[in-house]
């Protein structure tokens, strides 16, 4: 819910991460303004190389396009997020490959 959704941005911001990333099965249903309720506090994960989520098959079972949407043209996500889908990014640390 909610709460657990805002506990979670708190711990993760509180760790001061260098990236972010939301690996999906956030919900499995259309979006409804409850749904955008729930995952507003998502919108406040900081990390300066970036937030990142992909989709998961739960994203897929019904509404993968109204994510899409949520996720890439709504505000706060769309300013706050980067939605990969058949894609990567290259993170690299202090000139590194970063894996060094």
């Amino acid at each position: 819910g909610l709460s657990d959704a805002q506990w979670m941005v708190d711990n993760l911001n509180g760790r001061n991460p260098d990236a972010i990333a939301l690996v999906g099965d956030i919900r499995d249903k259309h979006v409804s303004d409850m749904i955008r309720q729930k995952m507003a506090p998502l919108a406040g994960l900081k990390a300066p190389d970036g937030v990142y989520m992909s989709f998961g098959n739960h994203e897929n079972l019904e509404g993968v396009e109204d994510y899409r949407k949520l996720l890439r043209e709504e505000s706060p996500f769309a300013e706050n997020m980067v939605l990969l889908e058949n894609q990567h990014v290259i993170l690299n640390k202090d000139n590194t490959d970063g894996c060094s």
